[in-house]
């Protein structure tokens, strides 16, 4: 049969030994091991019982070494003020000096010898004398002190506001290759332009997805949002600006502002319903916003409004048409020549209403007709003409277009231009009807 092993009662560490005037000041605990103890003055460990320990204390090994403790004077470690502060002074000296050559962007060579300057200099200077910064060094305050502060910095200036990219995969010399990420955004209405990150590039991440991936890494790891990029730029590299499989494809990908250059701001943002039904529409929000209805609103120029009539658009250009003729008028009614005064009409009075004439044209004839009086009030300045003169005896001795002839013109060009476009949605503007719609949805007849 088989022994039953005897269970055998150990002695733990207690705390109340370490207050002991026998043990006080060697004995320590093992944490690891609680029925374990440890002599700190002749480093051995041994059980716990206190036999052991009070034999221990009593043995000659013990006792040579705390006597010999005891005749060993304290050490004084309180550095001396004055040291500190000229031991500072010199650091800052020689930081100074690296920072030197990494804005000028010199050779690390050249601080092996721009560190002995100060010392031929100023032979009274204690701090120039105690300088001592060579190559290493200088790499390692540039590395680990100046750029982590420049990135900070950086990072700091960037936080919330948007920027744009510069990328660009090089070798060094060395021969390992790099991603350079440089960053561009405005910082106290002044446009700043820094170098972000230099992430080495192995063979595994030398495809486009692999360079997006270091590329999403980087700004995570300074917490940089891709979200707030509105501009990339590379050089023709497949890999980073292929049509198909490049970093621009996934970066536009993840990321729709660059391909529209926009963000919407829902608080600059208007509703316009363009419908001729006085019903009231539902609201409309943006990002959790609501956004403001209104009945009219300005884009690229032109007034919209909410039945399209080009009613407000053609007025407000009226007001601005009398302003800048009140301050032509002296010049239109001097003795210069008449080809000269209408090229000054072409130049400077009717561009402010022929702008966007291809799309206010087909108003109705009432909005235009003001719009034609205050081209002949113009023509009749130019020409001098007296009452019995008709406007159109002076659109034809001036050889200038009534308003529907202009916009006939206008029209026709850029049609024409719509069915060569690249883009597809542009190109289908160019169809004279809507599809699947009758072509007419006024009544309304066609103006010759």
């Amino acid at each position: 049969m088989v022994e039953k092993s005897k269970n055998v009662r150990k002695q733990l560490f207690t705390d109340s030994w370490l207050e002991d005037d026998r043990f006080k000041g060697w004995l320590r605990a093992i944490p690891d091991q609680p029925s374990k103890a440890n002599c700190i003055v002749c480093n051995l460990i041994f059980g716990t019982k206190k036999s052991d320990i009070i034999r221990h204390s009593e043995s000659q090994r013990h006792i040579r070494s705390v006597s010999s403790l005891k005749n060993v004077t304290k050490l004084n470690f309180k550095p001396d003020s004055e040291v500190v502060k000229m031991q500072t002074q010199v650091q800052k000296t020689e930081l100074m000096l690296a920072h030197y050559v990494a804005c000028h962007n010199l050779s690390f060579r050249s601080i092996d010898h721009l560190s002995q300057l100060p010392r031929l200099m100023m032979n009274d200077s204690k701090i120039a004398q105690q300088i001592s910064i060579k190559r290493t060094k200088c790499v390692k305050f540039i590395k680990n002190v100046l750029a982590s502060v420049v990135e900070d910095n950086i990072v700091k200036e960037m936080e919330n506001k948007k920027f744009s990219i510069y990328l660009d995969e090089t070798t060094d010399i060395a021969n390992i290759k790099v991603l350079a990420i440089l960053v561009k955004y405005i910082f106290n209405n002044r446009i700043q332009t820094h170098l972000l990150d230099l992430v080495p590039v192995d063979a595994d991440h030398g495809t486009a997805k692999g360079l997006y991936i270091l590329f999403s890494k980087s700004l995570d790891k300074l917490k940089l949002s891709t979200d707030n990029i509105i501009g990339y730029c590379a050089d023709n590299a497949s890999v980073m600006m292929g049509s198909k499989e490049s970093f621009k494809t996934h970066l536009l990908n993840d990321n729709s502002n660059i391909i529209w250059r926009i963000k919407i701001n829902p608080e600059k943002s208007f509703n316009v319903i363009f419908t001729l039904r006085r019903n009231d529409s539902p609201p409309v929000q943006l990002q959790g916003v609501d956004i403001p209805k209104t009945s009219q609103v300005k884009y690229l120029g032109l007034i919209l409004d909410k039945r399209l009539t080009w009613g407000p658009h053609l007025k407000s250009k009226h007001k601005t048409l009398n302003n800048r003729l009140h301050l032509l008028r002296p010049i239109l009614k001097s003795k210069m020549s008449i080809h000269t005064k209408s090229i000054l009409y072409k130049s400077l009075l009717r561009p402010i209403w022929a702008y966007g004439m291809q799309i206010w044209g087909c108003a109705k004839p009432s909005q235009i007709l003001s719009t034609q009086a205050f081209q002949s009030i113009s023509l009749r300045l130019i020409a001098s003409a007296p009452w019995y003169i008709t406007n159109k005896a002076l659109h034809k001795d001036l050889k200038i277009d009534t308003v529907n002839q202009l916009a006939k013109h206008y029209y026709s060009k850029f049609h024409a231009q719509l069915r060569y476009h690249p883009n597809p949605l542009i190109s289908h503007l160019s169809s004279l009807t809507l599809p699947d719609n009758p072509p007419r949805r006024l009544k309304r007849r066609i103006r010759n």
